[in-house]
């Protein structure tokens, strides 16, 4: 019986010593460490394609999206990049459409305000587009084939680029 009580209770200090290491594992991978990036919520990528009804670029093949918030700084210190943007695709005809989360008459005032002379604007959450971050200027061809990301104040540089590649 004395062999059998020593079984009983070295197997109960085992369990004991699995489920201490249990809850620290546990503890450690859940409040301690980083957490990894979900790959997937990454936003919108060169190459994938943006499927929303409302984006309907017509008879033509190309079209720029403005993805904006009336209430996002870097939108509004970014205006006059946007204007000369907006300037550029309407001399060559291409469609420029503006998505803002805030409603169409407050985003029409912000974006008159700023001289931007968009006609098309649409209200909607913007991560239905897959935007996570404002300001984002999508440069669409096609069928909604996204060409070009750009998300934030862009330096002079970017904001050559995105002009040089809707020419």
């Amino acid at each position: 019986m004395n062999k059998f009580r020593k079984y009983v209770e070295v197997g109960s200090n085992i369990a004991i010593l699995l489920v201490c290491a249990l809850i620290a594992y546990v503890a450690i991978t859940r409040f301690i460490l980083p957490k990894p990036h979900d790959n997937s919520i990454s936003g919108p990528t060169v190459g994938s394609k943006l499927n929303i009804p409302e984006f309907d670029l017509g008879e033509k093949n190309r079209g720029i999206v403005l993805a904006i918030s009336t209430q996002c700084r870097f939108c509004s210190e970014s205006m006059p990049f946007y204007s000369q943007l907006v300037a550029a695709a309407q001399t060559r005809g291409i469609p420029v459409i503006a998505v803002l989360p805030q409603g169409i008459a407050e985003s029409h005032v912000y974006l008159q305000s700023h001289g931007l002379n968009i006609q098309d604007i649409k209200q909607m959450p913007l991560d239905r587009i897959g935007v996570l971050a404002t300001p984002t200027i999508l440069l669409i061809r096609g069928a909604g084939l996204i060409e070009g990301v750009w998300v934030g104040e862009l330096p002079s540089t970017s904001q050559a680029e995105v002009l040089a590649r809707i020419h």
